[in-house]
């Protein structure tokens, strides 16, 4: 039994890694039941999301955007080094690769947001009840594309559909919607496809 709601919940190294309320938990399985092996302190709102990628891990805050920790296993501790700087209500997010991770928020927007590669997250954990809020140091994501939906996404994931082409995103919206996003990987496709979007904004006016 937990005493918060545990909202989001993933695999992590062989074991559980859920968000309990404002707590992140990581369990291991006992004879008889799960086992708390790492705790986190409180983080501000409920913990919406989680995905991971290698010993990251991507954490969705209700209402504080995306923050990004390391699992270091030595010290049996999650320690953040990285945080978006603008508050967003996350409800869906998936780890593109080692530092970008894709997100959406209750208005309806689908975002990337990106660490840079030279940002060291091999950070020392700080004593007391400001080792999770210490932002001293703390490195800040970026922004690297935005989108409207126009309506709740309520999942987001990196596929792939046919063998041998590029990895797509899919998102499903809360009123059955699925939105397929492509990234845009050379500068002939970014010419056809705005070449594109002005014949049809030309041929079909908006309601």
């Amino acid at each position: 039994s937990v005493d918060e709601l545990p909202v989001s919940m993933i695999q992590f190294n062989g074991r559980l890694l859920a968000g309990i309320g404002k707590k992140l938990r990581l369990y291991d399985l006992g004879l008889k039941q799960l086992l708390i092996k790492c705790e986190s302190l409180d983080f501000p709102s409920t913990i919406a999301r989680l995905d991971t990628h290698g010993n990251r891990v991507f954490i969705g805050d209700m209402s504080e955007s995306v923050l990004i920790a390391k699992y270091k296993r030595v010290e049996n501790t999650f320690i953040i080094f990285a945080e978006d700087y603008v508050p967003r209500w996350i409800n869906s997010l998936c780890a593109l690769d080692h530092h970008s991770v894709a997100c959406s928020d209750k208005f309806g927007n689908v975002f990337v947001l990106r660490v840079a590669e030279h940002v060291d997250d091999d950070v020392d954990p700080v004593a007391g009840t400001r080792a999770l809020w210490d932002t001293n140091g703390r490195a800040k994501l970026q922004q690297e594309c935005h989108y409207y939906i126009g309506d709740m996404v309520t999942s987001i994931k990196k596929v792939q559909f046919i063998v041998g082409c590029s990895e797509v995103l899919v998102a499903a919206t809360v009123s059955g919607e699925l939105h397929v996003l492509m990234p845009i990987t050379s500068k002939g496709d970014l010419d056809f496809f705005s070449s594109l979007e002005k014949y049809m904004q030309a041929n079909y006016k908006p309601l």
